[in-house]
């Protein structure tokens, strides 16, 4: 895979050093990667490939926004049917106005994904005498060692998916949960920044208190699937036979003060909703509030709202139709 990347990479550079090779075959369990640094022109970057098969279920090739908040991605179709994503994110999370990371991933349309990223071989950013201000290699370069048809013998070692469990709701995209959790609000709450992948979708709501994260997870499970039945154990069970519990923990991704309020559901049918509320606008960065935007009460009102499953079933319907 090494020696791949090393073809792909522009005549007239050099590769300086290598960094590290994992996973290139069937039987090591992790996806091909490897990591070189390369200099030309007097600049040096650490170059990366990691190679995914995703088989139907591709996820969107841009970042999601709830966890990459100062993702700035672009994507585009190709005349194959492939995808291309150009993303420009800070190297380093909690330095957001610092020195950016270019990931180029391209997604072909049976889903297998090749992502090679460009970023400083110091990974702080810092330009020295040594590493003078730039990277090496345009978008257009990065676009091309993506792209090229010598990954697919590499794809071809990797074993087939095996389908997620629990699976994403027929239809619920990002887009389609996100424009939902904002019709649930409350009077007098606004929503901005809509995004997700299906089975997930998120917004950030204002109050005038400050921003909140607030996203919805829709799965269908089969009731008797033994890591459901785990989840509700302690579960307290409602009138209709719902099962539900509510919790408040610190927010994934470890913001400063962040915490998160979840209010959690499964009907007897295995269709779970998930309602989640941050006191940030994002996960991985600090709390903008001191309490999320939506309190349990609130969560459990959206999360036992009849139109998820209204939505569900039109959107099994559709894609009948």
């Amino acid at each position: 895979m090494t020696r791949t990347l090393q073809d792909l990479l522009p005549a007239g550079g050099s590769t300086v050093q290598q960094q590290k090779e994992s996973g290139a075959g069937p039987a090591t369990g992790t996806p091909p990667y490897v990591e070189v640094n390369f200099r030309e022109g007097g600049r040096e970057a650490k170059v990366s490939v990691a190679l995914t098969r995703w088989g139907a279920s591709a996820p969107p090739p841009c970042p999601d926004t709830a966890y990459f908040p100062y993702s700035r991605c672009t994507e585009s179709t190709r005349t194959d049917g492939s995808r291309v994503a150009v993303d420009r994110s800070p190297e380093s999370p909690d330095r957001p106005s610092g020195a950016k990371a270019v990931t180029v991933t391209w997604i072909a349309a049976n889903g297998d994904q090749v992502a090679v990223r460009q970023s400083r071989p110091s990974g702080d950013g810092a330009a020295t005498a040594a590493h003078p201000p730039g990277l090496p290699l345009t978008q257009a370069q990065l676009t091309a060692i993506a792209v090229s048809a010598r990954w697919g013998k590499l794809h071809s070692l990797l074993p087939r998916p095996k389908p997620s469990t629990p699976e994403p709701v027929a239809a619920m995209t990002g887009p389609r949960i996100a424009k939902l959790l904002t019709s649930l609000l409350p009077a007098g709450m606004h929503a901005s920044g809509p995004g997700g992948s299906d089975g997930f979708g998120h917004i950030v709501v204002d109050d005038g208190k400050g921003k909140s994260l607030v996203a919805a997870n829709v799965q269908k499970w089969d009731p008797e699937d033994p890591g459901i039945t785990k989840i509700f154990t302690d579960a307290r069970t409602l009138p209709d036979g719902t099962k539900a519990t509510a919790s408040e923990r610190p927010a994934p991704g470890n913001g400063k003060g962040a915490v998160q309020l979840t209010y959690d559901t499964v009907r007897e049918d295995g269709f779970r909703v998930v309602i989640m509320a941050v006191n940030a606008p994002a996960y991985g960065i600090p709390a903008d509030r001191e309490k999320p935007a939506l309190d349990t009460g609130q969560l459990k009102t959206m999360a036992l709202s009849k139109a998820w499953r209204t939505a569900a079933n039109h959107a099994d319907g559709d894609r009948a139709g």
